[in-house]
């Protein structure tokens, strides 16, 4: 597992900041403009999600702060920030008593697979079957 650099955190977190940054701009200035702001979380959260898949990090934590982002008056905090924060320390840090703590949680917790039906066996028929009724239908 590849560690994160710091330069691309750096991009990263500044990237999140900002836009945390705006959300609470349009907040104190507009009052509630959720629209604005669930676009905001929408356009900055698939990108740091996604980088975070490529890069193999488990973007648990990243993807809670987006959920809770969409709450009124709560976006206002920089939730996704220091979630962000959080997730790239435990996957750079994976011996570390935070990530030993996030990674027993979803193991004790685990999400359960829906069962498959089985699927209904298929008699083989036999090839000189088969010909026969191959033959009769010319």
């Amino acid at each position: 597992m590849s560690k994160i650099g710091l330069i691309e955190s750096f991009i990263l977190v500044g990237f999140v900041a900002m836009a945390e940054l705006l959300e609470l701009i349009i907040t104190l200035a507009v009052g509630p403009g959720e629209v604005v702001k669930w676009f905001i979380n929408i356009i900055v959260w698939l990108p740091v999600q996604f980088w975070l898949l490529f890069r193999g990090a488990r973007g648990d934590l990243y993807a809670l702060s987006a959920l809770i982002e969409f709450i009124p008056f709560i976006n206002a905090l920089p939730i996704k920030t220091a979630l962000l924060i959080t997730t790239i320390y435990i996957h750079n840090h994976p011996e570390s008593a935070a990530a030993k703590t996030v990674h027993t949680a979803q193991e004790v917790m685990p999400v359960k697979k829906p069962r498959r039906k089985p699927k209904p066996k298929i008699k083989k028929k036999s090839k000189v079957r088969m010909a026969t009724k191959v033959i009769t239908k010319i």
